[in-house]
């Protein structure tokens, strides 16, 4: 009876183990959560890191709340940590996630619980609540670190007071101290200039910026011309930048610093950056202004010509007005011209020799006039009148020409006389100088006999037979062509070389660029061809699935194996981080073995 219940004693003892042991293990996997976290304080506008990090690899489901946006992620890592415990290595597996996001506005945020879907199991985060701040600081001030800023961006004005109408050329001017790569530039708007572009800097500079040594560029210059008066602001320009920063190794050995600088890796941290607003002074022009004043704005040389002093009634004759030297020549326009009556003109070839550089806009502008005389006698075209105004001397100067005379010979009609016509003289008593005489048609008319048919013509019989036999075949081509553009597959093969060359040409602009996203063009290129080509739905497309259709089309083994190491080469610059296939070799592989498939094909 006593080892009766000692044995149930066991039993029970036994049961009550497994039992708490149980509980043990499941209250151990429920405490292998995922911790999310990110700053507490952010400038809206300004991207920064979401991370969550825990043990457990998997799907990760997370929805923002309205007014932050995900720029880019997840970024997945994963690493190992080692610790010595009572003389036994136990190892710690480490996956984190990192979201870039941006808050558009300021205010409070609550980014809510992340969801990590692991096999069967699912894991949930914690909420993360920030602070989006007013993100309007003054350039160049140091951070709440107390460290001076790793990137500037500058606005500068070659002047920042101008007249209407003169030009001033504005730098984006970038002062960096980190390593960081260019991402995207947002420029400042130039509402009421006309805008030139010019050639940036080709090199960095160091300067040292108080008391920081920095590397400076302009990588962009504009040439402006002002076109309405007052105060007017421009920026700011924002540029998007990534910035490589050192971080501390997960397997630093003791927490070392020697092992830190040793072993640390670094990651890239995106952040957006504005610039100055800069705040222009536009004078307006004086009040007296000529009446023939038209905007011309700097310092010119003017000079005009004529081309002959004597020519046929009927024949062209040129008049060349040209300006020279510097100001807002790309807005001039023609001069008007007085002229006699009966002195036909066209519009004026415009003939600009032009260079834009820091300096302004400087070279010649002429307008040649072709003036054509109706009628023979001496011709006088009035003085041409012009004037500018010249900002170097704050005041309006003036051209006047001589005047022009030259002389049309020919025959007149009987009731005209010739003389002197001068432009801007005797225009009431000049009328009908076009006006055509249209002549009595005097040969016989055709005739036809009284009772004569059309329809009994033998030949209007043919006409009506081809037109008729002409109709028939249209329809049946028309009826052919519907039943081929009703076939998808059809029109998709018809069209697939034509929209994959559209592909590799975006393709090359963004090799041109060194733009990642270069391996997405050319993959995207790869796959909607082969499955327009092949008639296969773009969900079935796999890389068996391609090599088999290649192979029954008879496509060389050779080809077959360079297109998919060159689909899995831009499937791995897409998502890997380590360093990515030539992007020159990958763009050539893939039109020499897309235009090989073609020929074949």
């Amino acid at each position: 009876m006593r080892s009766l219940v000692k044995s149930s004693h066991i039993k029970l003892f036994i049961l009550l183990i497994s039992f708490y042991f149980g509980i043990s293990s499941l209250v151990i996997a429920q405490e292998k959560t995922i911790k999310a976290s990110a700053p507490s304080v952010v400038q809206a506008g300004t991207a920064f890191n979401y991370l969550l990090s825990g043990e457990n690899q998997g799907e990760v489901t997370l929805a923002p709340p309205t007014g932050v946006r995900i720029l880019a992620g997840p970024s997945q890592m994963v690493s190992f940590r080692s610790s010595n415990i009572n003389g036994r290595m136990q190892s710690v597996k480490e996956v984190s996630y990192t979201y870039v996001m941006i808050a558009d506005k300021e205010g409070d945020y609550i980014i809510p619980s992340a969801l990590i879907k692991s096999g069967r199991k699912e894991y949930i985060s914690n909420e993360v609540r920030f602070k989006a701040v007013n993100s309007s600081s003054s350039i160049g001030e140091s951070t709440s670190t107390g460290l001076p800023p790793a990137v500037i961006v500058q606005l500068i004005p070659s002047k920042r007071s101008i007249y209407e109408g003169e030009q001033i050329v504005l730098s984006t001017k970038v002062l960096v101290r980190e390593q960081l790569q260019i991402t995207g530039l947002n420029s400042a708007s130039s509402e009421g200039f006309w805008t030139e572009v010019l050639e940036p800097d080709e090199f960095a500079l160091n300067e040292t910026v108080e008391g920081q040594a920095y590397r400076t560029q302009v990588i962009k210059r504009d040439l402006l011309t002002a076109q309405k008066k007052g105060e007017v602001k421009i920026g700011p320009s924002v540029m998007d930048v990534t910035i490589q920063k050192k971080v501390k190794s997960r397997n630093s050995f003791f927490n070392d610093p020697f092992f830190d600088n040793a072993f640390g890796s670094y990651e890239n941290v995106p952040q957006s950056v504005k610039s100055n607003i800069l705040t222009l002074n536009i004078k307006p022009l004086p009040d007296n202004a000529p009446e023939n004043f038209k905007g011309a704005v700097g310092s010119f040389k003017i000079t005009s010509s004529l081309n002959k002093d004597s020519i046929e009634t009927n024949d062209a004759i040129s008049l060349i007005v040209k300006y020279s030297g510097k100001g807002n020549l790309s807005l001039i326009t023609a001069p008007d011209l007085d002229l006699p009556p009966d002195l036909e003109v066209f519009e004026p070839k415009r003939v600009a020799k032009l260079k834009h550089d820091v300096s302004g806009t400087t070279g010649t502008l002429s307008f040649e006039y072709t003036l054509i005389p109706r009628h023979s006698g001496n011709y006088r075209i009035s003085p041409i009148n012009i004037s500018f105004f010249n900002p170097g001397t704050a005041r309006y100067d003036r051209y006047i020409s001589d005047v022009f005379e030259f002389f049309a010979t020919g025959e007149n009609n009987e009731s005209e006389k010739g003389g002197m016509i001068s432009g801007g003289f005797f225009r009431d008593e000049v009328s009908n100088l076009n006006t055509d005489i249209v002549y009595i048609k005097t040969s016989s008319p055709k005739l036809y006999i009284n009772g004569s048919y059309l329809i009994l013509k033998n030949g209007v019989y043919i006409y009506f037979v081809s037109g008729l036999l002409m109709l028939v075949i249209s329809f049946f081509l028309w009826r052919k062509k519907l039943e081929k553009e009703s076939d998808v597959f059809y029109t998709r093969n018809k069209k697939a070389w034509k929209k994959t060359k559209k592909r590799l040409k975006r393709g090359s602009e963004l090799l041109k660029k060194d733009d990642d996203g270069f391996y997405e063009e050319i993959l995207r290129a790869i796959e909607d061809y082969l499955a327009d080509r092949l008639s296969i739905n773009k969900s079935d497309l796999s890389r068996e699935k391609i090599k088999s259709e290649l192979a029954l089309r008879k496509l060389p083994e050779e080809v077959i194996i360079i297109l998919m190491q060159l689909m899995d080469d831009c499937e791995i610059a897409r998502y890997s981080t380590e360093e990515s296939a030539d992007k020159k070799k990958v763009y050539e592989n893939a039109v020499r073995c897309l235009t090989e498939i073609e020929q074949k094909l």
